[in-house]
């Protein structure tokens, strides 16, 4: 399987951020098991072209893991804004750092967000998604995924 460009700068930029920044090493040769992801992040870069999502997706104990070695607590001292804090700074640096080499001064960063994933709606695992898969320890901690929509030329 060849891997296409946008996944390898992915894996490259979420290694950089989580060695540098939360002290954490991730997987990408983990298989999905279907692990109930509890959080949410996204960030947008926009541009004249088109816009890039950049989508996040991690299970509790990786987000209370990370969020601790963040501000550098134990994992007990941290609450959900805790955890919505460090996600919405996690994306946003994987959306920083993965615009930097595009060395196109036309795309801008958007404004992250982070929520809690409803539990009770949500699908076992993600199927027929285009993204990445990545564990920490041996086990599923997240899944990214990127989406590229093109802007239709206006009327002209």
């Amino acid at each position: 399987m060849i891997m296409h460009q946008w996944e390898r700068a992915l894996k490259d930029v979420i290694s950089e951020v989580l060695e540098t920044m939360f002290f954490t090493v991730v997987d990408f040769e983990v298989e999905s098991t279907g692990a109930p992801f509890r959080y949410q992040s996204e960030i947008v870069i926009s541009g004249k072209k088109g816009r890039i999502a950049i989508s996040l997706r991690v299970t509790g104990q990786f987000a209370r893991m990370i969020t601790a070695n963040l501000i550098g607590v134990d994992e007990e001292g941290i609450g959900e804004a805790d955890i919505e804090d460090a996600l919405k700074e996690f994306i946003n640096m994987i959306g920083g750092n993965y615009h930097v080499p595009m060395k196109d001064y036309e795309w801008s960063l958007g404004i992250p967000q982070a929520w809690e994933i409803d539990l009770a709606g949500q699908e076992p695992g993600i199927t027929g998604s285009t993204g990445l898969c990545f564990g920490c320890f041996g086990e599923e901690a997240g899944y990214v995924s990127l989406q590229y929509h093109e802007m239709a030329d206006g009327p002209g």
